[in-house]
């Protein structure tokens, strides 16, 4: 949960147009894990969506968000997303 005042500054991506996009997007997730803006976690015990074997999380150090990366595996083209818990967006059955 991000503390008042402070908004990530991240950009979901829904669907990577490539593979050498989805490569281009992990270096910048090492720049960002390796000047210390963001951190690899667990995944969130209060998170909606129930993720595939290749997500991973990362944590917005500032803001204390938690985006999820979901790796491409066709037709699936990947995302990269915030973790909406279940408190935030609660389920909803049609």
């Amino acid at each position: 949960m991000a503390e008042a005042g402070l908004e990530c500054p991240w950009e979901p991506i829904h669907g990577f147009v490539s593979p050498s996009e989805y490569k281009r997007f992990l270096k910048w997730v090492a720049g960002q894990i390796s000047s210390g803006t963001a951190r690899f976690c667990s995944r969130p015990s209060n998170e909606v969506f129930v993720a595939g074997e290749g997500s991973r999380y990362v944590e917005h150090v500032e803001t204390h968000s938690v985006w999820r990366i979901d790796e491409p595996d066709g037709p699936f083209n990947g995302s990269f997303c915030p973790v909406v818990s279940g408190e935030a967006a609660p389920f909803q059955t049609m």
